[in-house]
């Protein structure tokens, strides 16, 4: 099912939600920025998701508010006892979230298939 959103969709996969966000976080509003996070935290609360896989393939640029809104969905999802994925993210936006650190809390893969292989590999 997929969730549309302008900042944040999303789609689920089985147990899996794949969030996508999207383009040039300096554009964004961050009251929009707030409730589309946390439209995605309440999707993370249904019992029937899992995981979340965080694919950065739209995102042009990562402010700290969006990073700020990813560690939130990803911290939810490992809280709950789920794993948590980023992938297909561009050079500029790997290299900002992997001097973070975030990458050691929750991989990162090359592409979406991987990530969600890997989760599923692990269950």
């Amino acid at each position: 099912m997929a969730l549309n959103r302008k900042i944040f969709p999303a789609e689920n996969d089985e147990d899996i939600l794949v969030v996508k966000p999207q383009g040039d976080s300096t554009s964004i509003r961050y009251q929009d920025l707030h409730l589309e996070a946390n439209a995605a935290l309440r999707d993370l609360s249904d019992p029937s998701i899992k995981h979340v896989i965080v694919d950065l393939a739209e995102v042009k640029f990562v402010s700290s508010i969006v990073i700020g809104a990813l560690v939130r969905m990803t911290r939810q999802a490992t809280n709950q006892g789920g794993r948590a994925r980023f992938c297909n993210g561009n050079n500029a936006t790997k290299s900002a979230i992997e001097t973070m650190g975030l990458f050691k809390l929750w991989p990162y893969c090359d592409t979406r298939e991987i990530a969600l292989q890997e989760i599923r590999e692990t269950e």
